[in-house]
């Protein structure tokens, strides 16, 4: 249900419904509870109606949104065969923690590829210039292996420059790293560099963005408040 509310399931033509973003979830969610009712309930109409009433959403638009069932399961397997995973809040191996942080601003869905169980571990964020000088590059390599020495994770957005020469430096010497990127996760999930880590269920990518989203400076902000 919350796929069908909070994801693009890979459209991105204008003619599609604009999914719900955090806050518009959240505000639905309890707009439910205190009806006494849960998610599986908008499938009835009438309780789709009650709430645009007092919603500011467009009031066709929770209709069009839940009525994409053939588009959902074509993307729920397209991901599937390209090995990408969709965890919602009340997964278990959604990270307490940005509910905690977050509150109504945690994101709905979270999609990813490699070992999910990562992401509650905590760890050190490692992020910087995408321009890298010399010496930078030396720092985040020695940062990345006290990481590894004293078992710490490293978490970071994957980005050009510090963000991936500090996951590259914990990978190629056998540490954990998340890897919270903003866009283009179904490429990621192929890179060759990347590959090893997977494997061995040390790396998780994740983003709370369509697996095919290009890339766009807002994204990349936003993604920064996931990575602290």
């Amino acid at each position: 249900m919350t796929l069908l509310l909070c994801s693009r399931l890979g459209q991105s033509n204008e003619s599609s419904p604009r999914p719900l973003n955090a806050t518009e979830y959240a505000s639905l969610c309890q707009w439910l509870r205190n009806e006494s009712r849960s998610l599986k309930h908008l499938f009835e109409p009438e309780v789709v109606d009650n709430y645009n009433k007092i919603s500011r959403l467009e009031p066709k638009r929770l209709h069009a949104l839940l009525n994409r069932g053939g588009a959902l399961a074509l993307a729920v397997e397209d991901w599937a065969n390209k090995g990408i995973w969709i965890i919602s809040q009340s997964d278990e191996n959604y990270p307490r923690r940005l509910i905690e942080r977050l509150s109504n601003k945690a994101p709905p869905l979270l999609y990813g590829a490699g070992n999910s169980r990562l992401l509650s571990n905590g760890g050190l964020a490692v992020v910087g210039s995408r321009n890298i000088s010399e010496r930078a590059i030396l720092a985040t390599r020695q940062i990345g292996n006290l990481c590894v020495q004293n078992s710490i994770q490293l978490i970071s957005g994957g980005a050009r420059g510090v963000d991936s020469e500090g996951m590259q430096t914990v990978l190629e010497n056998g540490g954990g790293v998340i890897g919270f990127v903003a866009d283009s996760l179904l490429k990621m999930s192929v890179n060759g560099k990347y590959r090893q880590g997977l494997k061995e269920q040390r790396l998780v990518l994740v983003t709370a963005n369509d697996p095919k989203t290009p890339f766009s400076v807002g994204n990349a902000m936003a993604r920064n408040k996931f990575v602290y």
